[in-house]
C-alpha cells in the first residue's frame, strides 16, 4: 500500500528541484502532477501516465463548466424486476423476467427481457411497471423486438410523471402472443 504525501500548501514547494507556489501531490517520491496552483483552469489532476485508480467524493464532480447542469452527483447501476400485464384481459402465463439499468445524474437507461408463454386473454397493449426510477413530467420512447414467436418490432411508450411503460406492436396491434419474448430499451429522465 502506497501512502500519499501532500506538499505545502500556499507556499513554496518544489518541484523537479524548482521552487513554486501551490501543492505537489507524490506517490512514494513520484509526483503526479506539477504543482497545483490556485490558477483557474489551468491545472490537470493526474496525467496520461500517471492516473489516479479510484475517486471518493462527498459532493460531485462538475464537468465542463461549474454551473449546476454541469454538476455529475449521482451514478448507478442495478437490477430491477419488470411486472408484466396486458391493457385489457389477462396474459395467463408469464416466464422469465430480467432486468438492468444505469442511471447518469437524472437519466436512466432500462433494458430487460421477459417471455410470454401463455398470453390468454390479453389484448391491447402491454403494461410494463416496477420501474426503479419514477419519470420526470418529460415522457419518453423506446423499442423492443420479439425474438422468439414472430420476430416483430415493437414501441414503448412512457407518458410524462407516470412509472408505467406501455408497449405497442410498431402497428398499434398488440405484442403479446404466445411464446413471444421480448427484448426492450427504454431512456428516460427521472423526476
Amino acid at each position: 500500500m502506497s501512502t500519499l504525501t501532500v506538499g505545502t500548501i500556499s507556499e513554496k514547494v518544489t518541484d523537479a528541484g524548482v521552487a513554486v507556489d501551490g501543492v505537489t501531490l507524490k506517490d512514494g517520491g513520484a509526483n503526479f502532477t506539477s504543482a497545483i496552483t490556485a490558477t483557474d483552469n489551468t491545472v490537470d489532476l493526474g496525467a496520461s501516465s500517471t492516473r489516479f485508480k479510484d475517486v471518493y467524493l462527498s459532493g460531485g464532480a462538475f464537468l465542463g463548466g461549474t454551473g449546476t447542469a454541469n454538476k455529475l452527483d449521482d451514478y448507478e447501476e442495478g437490477t430491477w424486476t419488470p411486472t408484466i400485464s396486458s391493457g385489457s384481459g389477462t396474459i395467463t402465463t408469464v416466464g422469465t423476467v430480467s432486468g438492468i439499468y444505469v442511471k447518469i445524474g437524472r437519466m436512466v437507461t432500462l433494458n430487460w427481457h421477459y417471455q410470454i408463454t401463455t398470453n390468454g386473454s390479453g389484448a391491447g397493449f402491454i403494461n410494463i411497471d416496477g420501474l426503479p426510477f419514477s419519470s420526470s413530467s418529460q415522457g419518453a420512447g423506446g423499442s423492443a423486438r420479439d425474438r422468439s414467436a414472430t420476430g416483430v418490432m415493437s414501441v414503448l411508450q412512457m407518458d410524462g410523471a407516470v412509472s408505467r411503460i406501455n408497449q405497442y406492436q410498431y402497428n398499434n396491434a398488440y405484442p403479446g402472443a404466445d411464446s413471444a419474448k421480448w427484448y426492450c430499451t427504454i431512456t428516460y429522465e427521472t423526476a
